[in-house]
C-alpha cells in the first residue's frame, strides 16, 4: 500500500464528530477543505478547493472533539488515503486523512492550550487523562 503522508492547512467545513469504535476506542472526524493559492503578478489567487474526510483515533479523538468548531482554521498532520465509492449510476474518489496531529493555524488567530495531566500509574496501561487547570494569560489588544 502506497500511502502518502501529508501536512494541509485549511478550514473545517462541518463541526467535528464524536463516537466509539467497536472495540472502544475513541473516533473523531470531521469534513476539512484545503484551498491553494498562488501569488502572481497581480495578486494571490485561489487553486481550486479539495475536500477530505479526518479520522482522528484515542486521545487526538477526545481533544479535537472538545477544540474545534466549523469554520476553525486549523492544520492537519496525517496518512492520505483515496477510497473508490459508487452509488447507483454516480462514483467517484473520496480523500480520507487519518490524523497524526491536528492544531489551531496560529497564523489567523490565538488559541489557549489546557494540558491534559496524566495520571500516575505503575503499569503502562490506557488511561482517562483529566485537563489540568491554569490562569488564563491576560492578552493586550493593541488600539487601532
Amino acid at each position: 500500500m502506497n500511502d502518502a503522508h501529508i501536512t494541509l492547512v485549511g478550514n473545517l467545513v462541518s463541526d467535528p464528530q464524536h463516537s466509539s469504535a467497536e472495540d472502544g476506542v475513541a473516533r473523531t472526524t470531521f469534513r476539512f477543505a484545503h484551498t491553494p493559492r498562488r501569488r502572481r503578478e497581480d495578486g494571490w489567487v485561489d487553486g481550486d478547493t479539495t475536500f477530505y474526510q479526518v479520522t482522528c483515533w484515542r486521545q487526538l479523538a477526545v481533544n479535537t472533539a472538545q477544540s474545534l468548531h466549523r469554520g476553525d482554521p486549523v492544520i492537519v498532520r496525517g496518512m492520505l488515503r483515496g477510497r473508490e465509492w459508487s452509488s447507483g449510476e454516480r462514483s467517484g474518489t473520496s480523500l480520507e486523512i487519518s490524523a497524526d496531529s491536528v492544531g489551531h493555524d496560529l497564523n489567523r488567530g490565538i488559541t489557549l492550550l489546557r494540558r491534559l495531566q496524566r495520571e500516575s500509574r505503575p503499569e503502562m496501561s490506557t488511561s482517562a487523562t483529566t485537563p489540568t487547570t491554569t490562569q488564563e494569560p491576560q492578552i493586550e489588544q493593541s488600539a487601532a
